[in-house]
């Protein structure tokens, strides 16, 4: 295949048509228009992640949802084949299919709450996953042949769709736990004492609200991070689905945080020149002890220089023809 043909392939494989892609614009922008009249909508939102006694307020969806609609309008008006979008060079047919996931679910949240009155239309759909359900699904991973003969309607898509907080709260615990080079938490209580591997993210992240300004230079806010982090633990305990306009409001935050990451097993820098490892961890649990609650074992901090965030290579095809991604 001649390099011009592959070029076309790569570009053309999932072109629209410069119709499809006005009348998904005009589309976006009309229900942002109208929800930004709404008179739930908050205009003095400046673009955080609602918490999650926010989210208790329909109102609180709105300006979300105008701001999604409204940012792939831009992005499909921006002129470029393929433009950055939550940190990676997107199809325009992904583009217009969010947006038309998008508009579905408004009528979604409409049937939840039918005083919103956005668009004159109200739809019910799947909300949640069963425990049976994912028994079949861990099952099936282990028994692929004997499932080739069981049929789950279209489970597996839903699962995935579904699933999308899980994996960025894992993204979340993976890039803290590396960051700060977590080994384990020794516990006390009394003369006995135990290790444990598992990050404490909520104790961290309290951390990084008081004193992660002085350690690490990240570009994003902390306030998000928290809000986020305690959304995206719901479907673990719920298994429910959450609206996509905030599975992407979350996305696009969270990808912030690894906007370094893209190469080939080099270590990713994180503490702020002057930083050391060793007075992060003198901060972190002089912090641990100061927070400490009446009958909570004591708690104290191990890092180590061996663990780390490192580079990953993910290889896309299209790299190739279209060069780097453009913001």
């Amino acid at each position: 295949m001649s390099a011009e043909a592959q070029v076309n392939k790569v570009q053309g494989g999932n072109m629209v048509s410069q119709e499809e892609s006005t009348s998904a614009v005009v589309r976006c922008l009309e229900i942002a228009n109208l929800i930004k009249s709404h008179e739930k909508y908050n205009s003095k939102y400046i673009g955080a992640f609602p918490s999650e006694r926010d989210l208790a307020d329909p109102g609180a969806h709105l300006p979300v949802i105008a701001e999604e609609l409204e940012k792939i309008a831009e992005k499909l008006q921006s002129g470029q084949i393929k433009p950055n979008y939550l940190g990676v060079s997107t199809e325009a047919t992904d583009l217009i299919a969010l947006s038309e996931i998008i508009i579905s679910e408004i009528s979604e949240l409409q049937f939840e709450f039918p005083e919103l009155n956005i668009i004159p239309r109200i739809t019910a759909s799947q909300k949640s996953i069963s425990g049976y359900t994912f028994l079949n699904h861990a099952r099936e991973a282990s028994l692929p042949h004997t499932y080739s003969f069981i049929e789950l309607p279209d489970q597996k898509r839903i699962l995935q769709q579904f699933s999308a907080p899980f994996y960025i709260r894992l993204a979340l615990e993976d890039k803290f736990r590396n960051m700060v080079g977590f080994k384990f938490l020794k516990t006390t209580r009394g003369s006995r004492s135990q290790t444990d591997e598992s990050f404490p993210m909520s104790l961290f992240i309290k951390f990084l609200m008081k004193k992660g300004s002085i350690f690490f230079a990240l570009n994003i806010s902390l306030e998000d991070v928290k809000n986020i982090y305690s959304w995206s633990c719901k479907f673990v305990h719920t298994g429910q689905k959450e609206y996509r306009w905030l599975i992407l409001k979350a996305l696009d935050v969270v990808a912030h945080l690894f906007v370094n990451h893209q190469g080939m097993g080099g270590r990713v820098q994180t503490l702020k020149p002057g930083m050391t490892l060793d007075k992060l961890q003198a901060a972190l649990n002089d912090f641990t002890k100061a927070d400490k609650k009446r009958n909570v074992p004591g708690r104290h901090w191990e890092l180590s220089d061996e663990i780390y965030d490192i580079k990953h290579y993910i290889y896309d095809s299209r790299k190739y023809f279209m060069g780097p991604p453009r913001r």
